[in-house]
């Protein structure tokens, strides 16, 4: 009798935990410790022998391939305090019924880039999304908010993006500007 009540209890519990809905959860996404806004910053040692004018180029071939349209995106290229400076937007996507994809939301972020002899930086901060009055990112971490869940996919996409934004950035600035001639024949 006690293992079947015992056995019965288990399948009730079982039963109710497989109906609910697991809850979405936010991604982890680095903060800045000033202003608690959602931020990716990274500094690269390189050659200490790299010129700045050699990792300027570097970015500035990486823009070409990364963005659809360079000059919609870079704001200002500053060569003598060695700084580029740009804006760029992507759209996030959701999953419908039926497996169809559509676009979600759009985030909208600012970026410097800085470079000294043998090193380079790059800080985006102050990510938005796009609406008629542009909210923080931040705002999409509410798990109270009904749209949890199309938040949290935006996140998520948004987290994937700058992280393939900044490993394809290291990548090619670790490569060359130009390439060397060979004299050899």
């Amino acid at each position: 009798m006690k293992k079947t009540l015992f056995s019965a209890l288990l399948l009730l519990l079982f039963m109710r935990a497989s109906g609910q809905k697991n809850q979405p959860v936010a991604p982890d996404m680095p903060t800045d410790e000033k202003t608690g806004l959602i931020s990716y910053s990274t500094v690269v040692e390189t050659e200490p022998t790299l010129s700045t004018q050699e990792l300027m180029a570097r970015a500035a071939k990486w823009y070409k391939k990364f963005y659809p349209s360079v000059s919609t995106v870079i704001t200002k290229v500053d060569t003598v305090n060695n700084e580029i400076d740009g804006k760029a937007q992507f759209w996030t996507y959701k999953m419908l019924k039926g497996n169809q994809k559509t676009q979600n939301l759009m985030i909208r972020y600012p970026f410097v880039m800085k470079f000294k002899q043998g090193k380079w930086k790059i800080d985006i901060t102050n990510i938005k999304v796009v609406a008629s009055s542009d909210l923080p990112l931040e705002k999409l971490l509410n798990s109270a908010d009904p749209n949890v869940e199309t938040n949290y996919a935006a996140l998520n996409d948004a987290k994937t993006y700058f992280e393939n934004l900044l490993d394809s950035l290291k990548q090619a600035m670790a490569v060359p500007s130009t390439e060397k001639k060979s004299d050899d024949w």
